[in-house]
């Protein structure tokens, strides 16, 4: 599906699913040189599936976006799935820009995004209860993975594998809240994924880009596993982000491309300088998450760095709970800093 440009059909759609239809396929194409490669509007509540296709160079101007690989900005249970987008020039690869919430239960998952020389590869706002799961996306080292505008709510990002980005993930007032009523993002949980090769940041809370208290960015591998080395990867000029646990290497666990990235969660870090989401403890949270990989059973390490947790802990699986001073003997050597563990505050005595 080529050729589409300015003045052809419906301004350069290579492919267009819009309108009030459902349970549209557009599977195992190649879409290439046009203004819009796929526009994937739907109205549900059947999905619309664009699976397993080849975007590539959709670059042409047209009336709306020039040079985009997949626009959708009106969609109910769109289903993106296992495609690759690579070559674009002129614009973002995909442009998921619903009408504050008019975008609703999307998956996008499975999808190889790279080398793309224009803009953040993913580009979201308006989206409301979906999903960016498992997905490989790079950036050329100069462009967001995923850039959360404003209007997202409900959203995981979750066992995605990036690489070569300015920042991973980006969460900013772009201001459509101002200018057009949206609300500020809200309740993105980004969980499981793999960082490597960062210019700027992993994740990047920026101003006014998101409303929760705390944005919940924990179980990543974030290229580091040292408190400082993963701190140094979180951009908080908007507001605090958790980040504890995190993974101890950034071995991918599965051979299969279209599972992005599936992390060894036997060795978990956790530190009571990150900020911590919902009411569990940092160190429960990692014992809840800890799973066999290459360690197992009583092998499998939650590492609890310099600090004072205050939680009421339960340990309900065989694991090395490690403190900072694990392996210094107190007759023959200095110990350094403790972590502290001790009951979470209640209420006064009767």
């Amino acid at each position: 599906v080529q050729g589409g440009a300015n003045g052809s059909f419906n301004c350069g759609v290579g492919m267009g699913t819009y309108g009030p239809w459902e349970s549209n396929q557009v599977v195992n194409n190649i879409i290439t040189n046009n203004a819009i490669g796929v526009y994937a509007d739907c109205a549900g509540p059947l999905p619309t599936v664009v699976a397993t296709n080849l975007f590539v160079a959709n670059n042409l101007y047209g009336y709306a976006e020039p040079g985009v690989g997949l626009l959708a900005d009106g969609a109910v249970n769109l289903q993106i799935i296992e495609n690759e987008f690579t070559g674009q020039t002129n614009n973002n690869a995909v442009a998921i820009t619903g009408y504050a919430g008019s975008v609703t239960n999307l998956q996008f998952t499975g999808n190889n995004v790279h080398d793309n020389l224009s803009n953040d590869a993913v580009y979201v706002i308006g989206v409301v209860n979906s999903a960016f799961t498992s997905n490989q996306i790079s950036a050329v080292g100069m462009f967001d993975g995923i850039h959360f505008g404003d209007g997202d709510i409900g959203i995981d990002v979750e066992n995605n594998l990036f690489t070569n980005c300015a920042i991973g993930v980006q969460l900013i007032d772009d201001g459509y809240i101002a200018l057009y009523g949206y609300t500020t993002n809200n309740n993105i949980v980004i969980h499981g994924n793999s960082f490597v090769g960062m210019t700027s940041f992993a994740v990047s809370f920026d101003s006014g880009g998101d409303s929760d208290a705390v944005l919940d960015a924990s179980a990543n591998w974030w290229g580091s596993n040292t408190p400082a080395g993963v701190a140094a990867m979180i951009g908080t000029n908007g507001g605090p982000v958790d980040y504890t646990p995190w993974l101890d290497v950034g071995t991918d666990t599965s051979s299969n491309g279209c599972d992005g990235f599936q992390g060894d969660f036997s060795y978990l870090h956790v530190s009571a300088a990150s900020p911590q989401s919902g009411s569990t403890g940092r160190i429960q949270e990692a014992d809840y998450l800890l799973a066999d990989g290459s360690l197992v059973s009583s092998n499998r390490v939650v590492k609890v760095h310099v600090g004072a947790y205050a939680e009421d802990l339960t340990i309900d699986k065989p694991l090395q709970l490690l403190g900072p001073n694990a392996n210094i003997n107190p007759n023959t050597q200095t110990r350094v800093s403790e972590s502290v563990v001790y009951p979470a505050p209640s209420g006064p005595d009767p």
